[in-house]
């Protein structure tokens, strides 16, 4: 480990300009129970660099081992603001962030995350997404709904976003709904038969038997 750790600093005095250097040597620290050496590392970077979120995303780690949990949030919550920080790499952390999450303030800003990140990424239906499935582990199924209607407009190829729709839409009695996003799965994905019987379900429910006999048949 000296070694390596000396070859590190010997980078990092060679290519100053290089910040990967110090991430990685930070990162090598940490996980040698060298936290408060890899901090100062870290620290020092963004004082200089302070939109460098894969800095931050090493602190958020440092942070969270130590228990520093309101510490750890600020540093992943920095580092989900950068737009150029890949989505599916937002969404991996943003799960393991949730999996976790055990008491009322961390569910909350499992939350904040989510919604941070369709401001940054309007354009994504991954946070969309997202956001729908931690509004659905909150028990907050109508703003669950909504964001998982955002994902299929920007997005029409996600099967499993278009079934929680509709398993929403009937746990909810919104059977309109149901019957009118079944409508279209079927001609997106006219060969899968949870999508009849769901659409089936919905025009019985709403007293059209004909439709509903056509659905199910």
């Amino acid at each position: 480990l000296d070694e390596a750790v000396k070859e590190g600093r010997r980078l990092i005095k060679a290519y100053p300009e290089e910040p990967e250097y110090v991430i990685s040597l930070a990162a090598l620290l940490n996980t040698n129970n060298r936290s408060e050496e890899a901090k100062s590392l870290l620290d020092s970077l963004l004082m200089e660099q302070p939109n460098n979120s894969s800095a931050r995303l090493v602190l958020f780690e440092i942070y969270r081992n130590n228990g520093e949990d309101d510490q750890a949030y600020q540093q992943l919550k920095m580092a989900f603001e950068d737009p150029t920080l890949e989505m599916a790499r937002k969404a991996g952390l943003l799960a393991g962030y949730s999996r976790f999450a055990s008491t009322e303030t961390e569910r909350q800003r499992s939350l904040e995350l989510a919604q941070l990140l369709t401001r940054i990424h309007p354009h994504s239906d991954l946070s969309f997404s997202i956001l729908g499935d931690v509004f659905l582990e909150l028990e907050r199924k109508e703003e669950a709904l909504n964001a998982y209607k955002e994902s299929v407009t920007l997005n029409p190829d996600n099967f499993s976003v278009w079934m929680n729709i509709l398993i929403i839409s009937f746990e909810e009695n919104q059977f309109d709904t149901l019957v009118h996003y079944s409508e279209e799965m079927t001609e997106l994905f006219p060969n899968q038969a949870r999508v009849w019987f769901l659409q089936g379900l919905g025009y019985y429910s709403l007293q059209d038997y004909e439709k509903a006999k056509n659905s199910l048949e």
